[in-house]
């Protein structure tokens, strides 16, 4: 009898544990980037919580990110915790009908106030509906070691 009381107390413990676990906030879920994402083709989707981390591996490794955003709201990406100076780029993806083939239109830049490490944010205003946009994380040229990891954070007002 001593046996049975006991197990049925530790299965309430686990249930309970169970129940305060799936409380937690999915806000305080994080995602990380797929490889490869060197191009818009292989671009890894912002997820809906707005944060995900990824990292520079090497010179000349690009991270590309595809979000979809819409008319009346302003987007904000901000690179946090990088341990380099990296920088961050939107575009779109727009076809070019003269030579039959897809093309990057730099809609943004994040201007480095400061040389090094650092957070770097870029606002965007869509004028469309709703839109494919693209941010892409790569290495300054000044940077002397590329190997950097951060944090893609997405804020919408």
């Amino acid at each position: 009898m001593k046996f049975r009381s006991g197990l049925a107390g530790v299965l309430v413990s686990i249930c309970l544990l169970m129940l305060i676990a799936m409380s937690v906030s999915c806000e305080e879920w994080w995602y990380a980037e797929l490889e490869p994402n060197d191009d818009f083709w292989e671009a890894t989707a912002m997820p809906s919580n707005n944060k995900i981390s990824g990292r520079i591996s090497e010179n000349g490794d690009l991270d590309n990110f595809y979000d979809i955003v819409y008319e009346g709201n302003t987007y904000t990406y901000t690179i946090q915790d990088m341990t380099n100076n990296l920088q961050l780029m939107l575009y779109r993806k727009v076809y070019n009908t003269e030579d039959s083939s897809w093309h990057a239109e730099v809609v943004g830049v994040a201007v480095d106030i400061e040389s090094g490490a650092g957070n770097e944010s870029l606002v965007y205003v869509p004028t469309e509906t709703q839109e494919e946009v693209f941010v892409r994380v790569e290495a300054s040229s000044d940077a002397p070691d590329a190997i950097s990891s951060y944090w893609l954070v997405k804020t919408v007002e």
